[in-house]
């Protein structure tokens, strides 16, 4: 699994890039999640310095050879590797059509 945390200060928005790999994707299909801790817990997870403009791209790459050379590149031209596939799905994507989880309170 690859993970950057992509804080732009010209736009202030905060966007946690998760790129799952091919065996991440094995063991979360056998029920077996993955957490990302924050740095001060000791994970890797850097702060989110823009929260109230803040976003979260998950993506998947089996190709590891390629993601792994786009990401030493860095820049915009990763940003556009990850994001190649986009498609916007009216009555699927978007806000309409999420689920919010709710726990119940404790009575």
């Amino acid at each position: 699994m690859l993970v950057t945390m992509v804080n732009d200060t010209f736009a202030q928005r905060s966007i946690l890039y998760v790129i799952i790999e091919k065996d991440n994707l094995e063991r979360i299909e056998k029920a077996d999640p993955f957490t990302l801790e924050s740095v001060a817990a000791g994970g890797l997870l850097a702060p989110i310095q823009f929260p109230e403009d803040f976003s979260l791209l998950i993506a998947y790459e089996p190709n590891t050879e390629e993601l792994y050379e786009k990401a030493r590149r860095g820049g915009i031209e990763f940003m556009r590797y990850l994001e190649r596939g986009r498609v916007w799905k009216p009555g699927v994507d978007g806000v309409g059509n999420a689920q919010r989880i709710t726990r119940d309170e404790p009575k």
